[in-house]
């Protein structure tokens, strides 16, 4: 039987996924930028990667209710849910195993410029996702995906700019959400155009 899928094929996968979904834009409207894009096409093509990676079977829920993924999951337990949870809200992205349990929980955003109220507030809803219940729950980590870019400026250059800004974005989700969070990021290729630069990133959450 195929190995679930890991950490390293999950992350390049929506790595991937938001490359393509920036290449096809590009193609679409000529300009090398997400910025206006819907975040739903990103959703949608790292829905796709994901379901191309690796070989086990799997399933694909879109805009899934996180009380039913936790539900499915394992995830429940004693209790009134944290508000964080945002229990009768959706989640992004669910991937399920061929038994019909989920596996990793995805959140996107497209585009992101800084750590806002929203995003941390997606970070903490996976954390107390994989949080409840942890030792039969069958959701094994948790991705935040986002899209950002950056012009150069007079004194520095974009990638450089970028490069600190996931470093310190990614420290202020530690801080703030009170889980492993680890950084993965790729820098896309935005041709000949040398003003501005353009990174495809994830957080991997874990408890």
């Amino acid at each position: 039987m195929p190995e679930p899928m890991s950490k390293e094929q999950a992350t390049g996968a929506v790595l991937s996924g938001i490359i393509n979904a920036f290449d096809k834009y590009t193609k679409w409207n000529g300009l090398h930028l997400l910025n206006k894009a819907p975040e739903y096409l990103v959703t949608c093509n790292i829905a796709e990667a994901l379901f191309e990676a690796g070989k086990a079977k799997k399933f694909i829920a879109l805009e899934g209710n996180v009380r039913s993924i936790m539900k499915d999951g394992l995830a429940v337990g004693p209790g009134k849910p944290k508000d964080d949870l945002r229990i009768d809200g959706r989640s992004d992205i669910a991937l399920y195993n061929s038994d019909g349990n989920p596996e990793i929980i995805v959140e996107v955003k497209s585009p992101l410029f800084s750590l806002n109220k929203n995003a941390i507030n997606d970070i903490k809803r996976i954390r107390s996702v994989l949080a409840k219940n942890h030792e039969n729950n069958t959701l094994r980590f948790g991705l935040f995906a986002f899209y950002t870019s950056e012009e150069n400026s007079t004194r520095n250059k974009a990638e450089d700019i970028l490069t600190k800004r996931l470093e310190g974005m990614a420290e202020n989700a530690r801080k703030c959400c009170d889980c492993t969070i680890t950084l993965e990021q790729r820098k896309i290729d935005v041709g000949k155009d040398k003003e501005f630069a353009c990174f495809a990133a994830c957080f991997v959450i874990e408890i």
